[in-house]
């Protein structure tokens, strides 16, 4: 058995990087638009859920062919922490200050340092700096029973 909860681990690792508190300058490009500027997180959803019971993005979804982009601006350590019940509840109109989103297919990441990736859980470090994440329609496809929908 695990010495920490699996669920209680993902939590202390947000808490972790809130207090390191640490913010990069990011060259971001979606679809053509430039989004560059100082960031602690960049976030890419296709759907309206992490971790199992946070909604940061309700309104994502997986069918609807965007990716919903959240982008946590440089800020201090206790604006984040109080700020993450609102992002856990898809309250982002709360954080006007600190967080902002946008939505596209293509986005690409450039840093002058190398950064970490996660990639449903998995971690991953970017090469030299540079990351692309592309939306390919109809590469995923779902099989649900007929009538239902995906939660609004």
């Amino acid at each position: 058995s695990a010495l920490i909860h699996p669920r209680l681990t993902y939590i202390l690792g947000i808490v972790w990087d809130i207090i390191r508190n640490k913010s990069f300058y990011y060259n971001v490009d979606i679809d053509g638009r430039d989004y560059s500027g100082d960031y602690s997180m960049i976030v890419c959803f296709n759907g309206n859920c992490m971790g199992g019971n946070v909604f940061p993005v309700p309104h994502a979804r997986p069918d609807d062919g965007q990716l919903e982009i959240v982008f946590f601006k440089k800020t201090s350590m206790f604006r984040k922490l109080s700020g993450l019940g609102h992002f856990s509840k898809g309250q982002l109109d709360k954080l006007k200050d600190c967080v902002f989103t946008a939505a596209g297919r293509n986005v690409t990441i450039c840093c002058k340092n190398d950064f970490v990736i996660n990639a449903d859980g998995e971690g991953l470090s970017s090469k030299d700096g540079k990351a692309s994440i592309r939306l390919l329609p109809s590469k995923l496809n779902f099989i649900v029973p007929e009538g239902v929908e995906f939660i609004q």
